[in-house]
C-alpha cells in the first residue's frame, strides 16, 4: 500500500471506543504467584494485519488473539476475518451501517455471539465495511466454546496472564504523535513528550514486556511496516497513565490458567447485557468521546488565549523597557 515509504499515522485508523461506564463483564485474579520478568510471545502471533483507513482495531485484535490461540496450541493457522467480527460488533450495538469503531468487549461478544469466519470467505476489503456477511460466512464460522474474555485490574496481573502463555487486549488515548515515533522507530517515547497534542482512541493486543526495560510489547494492525514488522514498545509510564480503566483484556481458556479465579457476571450474563444494552453503550462512548473532543478543543483554544496574552504582556513589558532606557 505504501510502497517502500514508512507509512504515517494519518494513513491509518484508529476506532476503539471507550465505555462510559465499566463493561459488565467477568473479571480475572490471580490468587499466588508472580510473573517472568521478561515475556516475549511473538513466535506464537499470526502475520500481524493492516486495518487499513476504517476503525476495527478491536476486531483485528481481538482475531490476533483468536489466532495465537490456534499456534500455541500446535494447530495450523486458519486466518479469520477481522471485516466479519467488526460488521458483528456493530451489529450488536445498532451501528453496523457506520465505520464508528468498536467497544473491546462488543468485539469480544460478537465472537460469542456469531463466531468467526475464515478470512478467505469475507476477504479485507474496507470498501465492505458496512455490507452483511453472506449466509454461508455464519454458517461456516468457527465457534470458539473454550475461548472467555475477562477484565483484568491492573497491569501486574497482565503480566501475570502473559507469563502464562495468554495476550492481553488494551484500549487506550494516547496523543498521535506517541504512534508516528512508534512507526519509525518501533518504540513510544516516554510519557510526557507529547501530551498537549489531540488524542487518539486505539487497541493493540499485548505479547510480551520487559520489566528491565520498563515496556510492553504490542501487536499493533497498521501491517508490518509499522515499527517492529508490525510490533512497538510501550513504556509502563505511558500505559499507566493513559490506558483506560478496565480495558485489559485476558482472551483465551482462562478457566485452565493456573492461580486464576473468575468472579463477577458470567459470560452468558454479559453476552445479554450486549443484547439488551449494546446499542446505548455504543451512543454512550461515542457522546462521551465527542464531549472529550469538544473539552479538549476548548481547552486548546483557552491555551492558545492564555499564551497570546502572554506574548503581548512580555511584548509591553520590553516596550516599557526600551522607554525607560530611552529617558
Amino acid at each position: 500500500m505504501f510502497g517502500d515509504k514508512k507509512p504515517q499515522v494519518e494513513d491509518y485508523g484508529f476506532g476503539a471506543l471507550r465505555s462510559a461506564t465499566p463493561a459488565f463483564a467477568p473479571r480475572m485474579e490471580f490468587g499466588s504467584g508472580g510473573h517472568e520478568p521478561k515475556v516475549d510471545l511473538r513466535k506464537y502471533c499470526s502475520p500481524v494485519q493492516d486495518q487499513l483507513t476504517i476503525g476495527s482495531c478491536n476486531a483485528c485484535a481481538i482475531v490476533g488473539a483468536l489466532e495465537f490461540q490456534m499456534l500455541k496450541g500446535g494447530r495450523p493457522l486458519t486466518p479469520l476475518s477481522p471485516l466479519y467480527v467488526y460488521y458483528n460488533g456493530r451489529k450488536l450495538a445498532g451501528m453496523e451501517k457506520e465505520d464508528s469503531g468498536l467497544l473491546c468487549h462488543h468485539a469480544t461478544a460478537a465472537i460469542m455471539a456469531y463466531g468467526a469466519c475464515e478470512e478467505k470467505r469475507w476477504p479485507y476489503r474496507i470498501e465492505k465495511f458496512d455490507r452483511e456477511p453472506p449466509k454461508e460466512c455464519y454458517d461456516n464460522s468457527r465457534t470458539f466454546e473454550t475461548t472467555q474474555y475477562a477484565r483484568l485490574s491492573t497491569p501486574e496481573e497482565a503480566k501475570v496472564a502473559l507469563s502464562q502463555g495468554m495476550p492481553i487486549v488494551f484500549g487506550f488515548d494516547i496523543p498521535r504523535s506517541y504512534y508516528t515515533a512508534a512507526a519509525k522507530t518501533g518504540r513510544m517515547p516516554r510519557e510526557g513528550t507529547y501530551d498537549l497534542e489531540s488524542m487518539s482512541g486505539h487497541a493493540m493486543l499485548i505479547v510480551g514486556f520487559d520489566d528491565h526495560e520498563g515496556v510492553w510489547l504490542a501487536r499493533n494492525s497498521w501491517g508490518e511496516s509499522f515499527g517492529e514488522k508490525g510490533y512497538c514498545w510501550i513504556p509502563y509510564g505511558l500505559v499507566n497513565r493513559y490506558v483506560w480503566n478496565d480495558e485489559l483484556w485476558a482472551i483465551g481458556s482462562l478457566e485452565k490458567v493456573q492461580t486464576a479465579r473468575l468472579f463477577g457476571p458470567t459470560l452468558q450474563e454479559a453476552m445479554r447485557d450486549v443484547q439488551q444494552r449494546g446499542a446505548q453503550q455504543a451512543q454512550d462512548a461515542l457522546k462521551k468521546l465527542r464531549g472529550e473532543i469538544r473539552d479538549d478543543l476548548q481547552q486548546r483554544t483557552d491555551d492558545a488565549k492564555a499564551s497570546m496574552r502572554d506574548r503581548l504582556r512580555e511584548q509591553e513589558r520590553q516596550l516599557e523597557a526600551r522607554r525607560n532606557q530611552n529617558k
